[in-house]
């Protein structure tokens, strides 16, 4: 089994069966992730990728009617959610469980939610995407990030460095509020796998870590709606 599929065990797959069972029915996730993982012992890891990769039917339905094609963005403005899009490419670069949730876009079971990577991760990350062919057809990739993060790297360094992108192309700009400021965004396409943002943002949504690692890498990501019982007719 590979390094990334050692998560997938007999134990989480039953676990996964309860927590989209419960999900489903309009339970609160959080009232029932420990109920589950308790069970099923699962670790940290394992928990994480319920409580980011399972949802409700009618979620993740709503969800992936917003998932647009990486033809879709083609002159269009780009709107980036920063470190939501770089820290999911830096996951699978560090080795760290990578999967596509049931709504259908690609999320990681990292622990650098909630705190700031190292710049290495950051700048890795940015090299890759800004790698993946294709970019020069879009209007302008608009990065936004944290306004308290403007301090944490030397963001024109990392930025400028990373020359396969005209520069013209590139914009980087920090906010109060990264959610709110892509939620309000009513033109272009905006990226990022946040759900409070698919869910209320009215524009069209793109995965762009799923394609620059399946462009760079094809890796076989875990679907977890491919373990969802036939009996639920996800």
């Amino acid at each position: 089994m590979k390094k990334m599929e050692m998560w997938l065990t007999e134990d989480f797959r039953n676990a996964l069966h309860d927590y989209f069972y419960l999900s489903d029915r309009g339970y609160p996730e959080r009232g029932f992730l420990k109920l589950v993982g308790d069970r099923y012992r699962l670790s940290d890891h394992q928990r994480t990728i319920l409580y980011r990769g399972v949802t409700s039917r009618g979620l993740a339905k709503s969800r992936q009617f917003k998932l647009c094609t990486f033809s879709d963005t083609k002159n269009q403005k780009v709107f980036i959610d920063g470190f939501n899009v770089l820290l999911t490419i830096g996951s699978y670069l560090q080795g760290m469980p990578v999967f596509i949730a049931m709504d259908g876009f690609l999320r990681d079971a990292s622990k650098f939610r909630g705190r700031f990577p190292k710049s290495e991760i950051i700048k890795n990350s940015l090299q890759k995407l800004l790698q993946t062919p294709g970019f020069e057809n879009q209007e302008k990739l608009h990065f936004i990030f944290d306004k308290s993060a403007k301090t944490l790297f030397d963001w024109n360094q990392i930025f400028q460095n990373n020359n396969n992108v005209d520069q013209n192309y590139l914009k980087m700009s920090f906010c109060e509020n990264v959610d709110k400021t892509l939620i309000l965004q009513s033109q272009g396409i905006v990226c990022t796998s946040d759900t409070e943002i698919i869910d209320k943002a009215p524009c069209k949504i793109f995965d762009l870590p799923h394609h620059v690692l399946t462009q760079h890498y094809s890796p076989p990501f875990i679907d977890l709606s491919f373990y969802i019982p036939p009996t639920f007719n996800f």
